[in-house]
């Protein structure tokens, strides 16, 4: 049979597990990887709590209805080097949430069950990656094109989308909520866009 071990992300990600030559692990339920962040991804079904702290939070401002966020627990460098291919041992986690729409009162749904925003969670673990993807409702709070912006996202909706050699899916669904904020950073916010569409991550 082959060994497995169990790689708890640095930082508070999800579990991969890839073949190794060492002692097996196995997950059990309630498993919490913490960090004690302000945004939660849970999987009802798996049991599995993930709390990401963030350290790299900016966003990039599109037009008055739009813009891009991207979170991570990984610094600014490590970041950009993980996704250059420069850094083949990180772990941890990225998040982009792209707000499509902002919501007016008397104009559009402002409900908790309608959706303005797309979100695309990667789990970085070592030498291999998943993808999570979905979509939900933001509440903004500050403006597109202000010094920082954020907003509050409750119970929106991600499953596995794929994943590199390697990446065991241990989450499946998930739902994603929290409040985040974010620094204005168009050109690293960009550079960053420019990476992940290069990488196909």
């Amino acid at each position: 049979m082959p060994i497995r071990r169990v790689l708890l992300l640095l930082g508070c990600a999800v579990a991969a597990c890839v073949q190794c030559g060492c002692g097996g692990g196995v997950l059990g339920t309630g498993l919490h990887i913490g960090g004690g962040g302000a945004v939660r991804i849970v999987s009802p079904s798996k049991n599995v709590e993930l709390r990401p702290k963030l350290v790299t939070k900016i966003y990039r401002h599109g037009d008055k209805n739009t813009a891009d966020f991207y979170l991570s627990d990984l610094s600014e460098e490590q970041l950009l080097a993980w996704l250059r291919g420069t850094d083949t041992d990180a772990s941890g986690n990225l998040i982009h949430i792209h707000m499509f729409l902002r919501p007016k009162a008397g104009r559009t749904p402002i409900d908790y069950t309608a959706s303005n925003i797309a979100i695309t969670h990667t789990v970085i673990a070592g030498g291999v990656y998943g993808i999570y993807g979905g979509g939900g409702f933001m509440l903004p709070s500050g403006k597109s094109g202000a010094k920082s912006m954020g907003g509050n996202v409750r119970d929106a909706s991600l499953k596995f989308i794929r994943g590199s050699d390697g990446f065991v899916d241990l989450v499946e669904a998930a739902v994603f909520s929290g409040a985040i904020s974010a620094k204005r950073d168009d050109e690293l916010a960009q550079q960053i866009g420019t990476l992940i569409a290069a990488a196909g991550r």
